[in-house]
């Protein structure tokens, strides 16, 4: 079957299929809620800090892909630390909307930050729900996943120049190269401890809006934990999970 086929019937009983996806997101922050918990009852030093981040930043991206799968598009970030996402202006870059995504509970932690492939326009905008092909109002696929999933597929493979979020490579001396970057189509950094507020070593990188590689080593002045989604694997997940 073929994506632009799915995304014709893709929908037709997605009303029962978001509370299976609401199930999954409830299972998962309980799993993790309940290891933080866990850890901080038992005293801090049960479990590192680096196991601690790398858990609240999983649960975090989890919810975001279930929130994709549920909404057809992406969250936007939070700009103002109140959890909730705010979708004016296209800023690709701020903190975790935690009470968008219904993790509510987390608001105590200490900031996740947040950033989203957000294009020029609504097409290229994975923060949007667009109808990107040509379904009209009422038909099967109207904003659909397959518009979600076009969008996804449209970002580009080199660099843009315009600044978007982007994800840097592993130089040979294990440092970050924002220069040798690929753009994804979400990303989720939990601060460790040398910087509370994200400031150390990565500082999103020397450049706007880039991250440090998932797969770079921790030293002792880079604790940060990143995840990120590349476009290509997001958009596989996404036709594999989506609810006929």
């Amino acid at each position: 079957m073929s994506r632009s086929s799915f995304s014709r019937r893709g929908n037709a009983r997605r009303e029962a299929g978001f509370n299976l996806i609401e199930l999954t997101i409830v299972l998962v922050v309980l799993g993790v809620m309940g290891f933080l918990a866990g850890s901080a009852f038992s005293g801090a030093d049960t479990a590192s800090s680096a196991s601690k981040n790398r858990a609240r930043a999983k649960v975090v991206y989890e919810a975001v892909r279930y929130f994709a799968l549920a909404n057809k598009r992406f969250p936007c970030p939070d700009q103002s630390g109140d959890g909730y996402e705010e979708c004016e202006g296209r800023v690709e870059f701020g903190f975790v909307p935690y009470v968008t995504l219904g993790l509510e509970n987390m608001m105590e932690m200490d900031p996740v930050y947040y950033a989203v492939y957000r294009g020029t326009n609504d097409n290229s905008d994975l923060a949007v729900l667009a109808e990107r092909g040509d379904d009209t109002e009422g038909q099967i696929g109207y904003k659909g996943y397959g518009d979600l999933i076009q969008a996804l597929e449209g970002i580009p493979t080199t660099l843009d120049p315009t600044n978007h979020v982007r994800v840097a490579a592993v130089s040979a001396d294990g440092t970050s190269d924002c220069s040798n970057a690929t753009h994804p189509a979400f990303v989720v950094m939990v601060p460790g401890a040398v910087g509370k507020d994200g400031e150390n070593v990565t500082n999103w990188g020397d450049s706007p809006y880039c991250v440090a590689s998932p797969i770079q080593s921790g030293t002792s002045s880079y604790d940060d934990f990143v995840l990120a989604e590349s476009p290509v694997a997001l958009a596989e997940w996404l036709f594999k999970h989506h609810v006929p």
